[in-house]
Order: structure tokens, then C-alpha cells, then sequence
């Protein structure tokens, strides 16, 4: 279950920034495979500004950082919607992002436990 919840934390910060962008046409698919976790969106956003696809990349393609995932995951998105970014970065070993044709896409990969990718 604690998996689980993690995965939703994640995805429901991603659809709020979705949101908040003014989103249309949002996916979210889940892939639970046995020792990783899959989270892919899809979403239609008009002229999505290159300010904010480079936010996206320094927010989300970072190192995991598993210590920090353990303390404050449960904080995520409790302060404003669609703003703790930062945190879902830290919760994810790879993140990939593509913007062509309005149509954001997101792939977002969790490799289960301590296990480094």
C-alpha cells in the first residue's frame, strides 16, 4: 500500500500542474512492474512556454534522493497546488519529458526500494 500511495502522491501533484496550466485531454497511465513503477502523462497544453519546460526539467531530472523521499513525501502537495515539483524530482530515479505539437508528455520511472537504477 505504501507504494501505492507514494505513486498517487506523485501523479496527483503532476495533474495539478496540468491543471494549473490550463490542461486539456489529461492521461495518466501506471505501469506496476515487479521491481519498478511507471507513471506516463499525457496532456494537451497550448504554447507551454520554454520557461517552464526548462522548470520541469531541472525539477524533475534530478538524482533520487531516497532519505528525503522517506521524511517528507506525505507533504507533497499540501502547500499549493501544482508547486512541489521539487519534491516529485526527488522521488523518481528517471524522468523523461517531451513537448511537440501542444502535447506534453511525461514518463516518470521508480525503481522499487533501495535499489539504485
Amino acid at each position: 500500500m505504501y507504494r501505492l500511495e507514494k505513486n498517487l502522491k506523485i501523479a496527483d501533484e503532476l495533474i495539478g500542474y496540468c491543471y494549473k496550466k490550463t490542461g486539456k485531454h489529461l492521461n495518466v497511465d501506471f505501469a506496476f512492474l515487479e521491481s519498478e513503477t511507471i507513471i506516463k502523462i499525457r496532456v494537451y497544453i497550448e504554447n507551454l512556454g520554454k520557461d517552464c519546460l526548462e522548470h520541469l526539467n531541472e525539477t524533475l531530472c534530478t538524482s533520487r534522493q531516497h532519505e528525503i523521499e522517506e521524511c517528507f513525501w506525505m507533504a507533497n502537495g499540501d502547500d499549493s497546488f501544482g508547486e512541489e515539483l521539487t519534491l516529485v524530482g526527488a522521488m523518481v530515479d528517471k524522468a523523461t519529458i517531451n513537448y511537440e505539437d501542444n502535447v506534453l508528455m511525461i514518463e516518470l520511472r521508480r525503481i522499487d526500494g533501495k535499489v539504485k537504477p
